[in-house]
């Protein structure tokens, strides 16, 4: 229950993020990219709880991983501006 929780609000926190400006979504991602790589390297090392506050599984710490590499590609890869766009009717 709680690990769906803290999935939920940090894609709120992302969201946030995004709608504020392109320099708070990267840093967002890089914050979170690290933290969640943090998150996969304690899941592989303990197995079943991560830092007895959870419980994960094999799943959960490889779906953390990408979700960390994602983010971090993305956070410090990414484009450095949004290029002004119009739509077209």
């Amino acid at each position: 229950m709680i690990h769906n929780i803290i999935h939920l609000a940090s894609g709120l926190i992302g969201i946030a993020a995004a709608a504020t400006s392109l320099q708070n979504s990267r840093m967002f991602l890089i914050i979170f990219g690290l933290v969640y790589g943090l998150v996969t390297i304690i899941g592989f090392m303990q197995g079943t709880t991560i830092l007895g506050l959870f419980s994960i599984n094999d799943a959960d710490n490889y779906l953390h991983l990408a979700i960390s590499a994602a983010c971090l590609i993305v956070g410090f890869v990414g484009k450095q501006s949004i290029p002004n766009t119009t739509i077209m009717a």
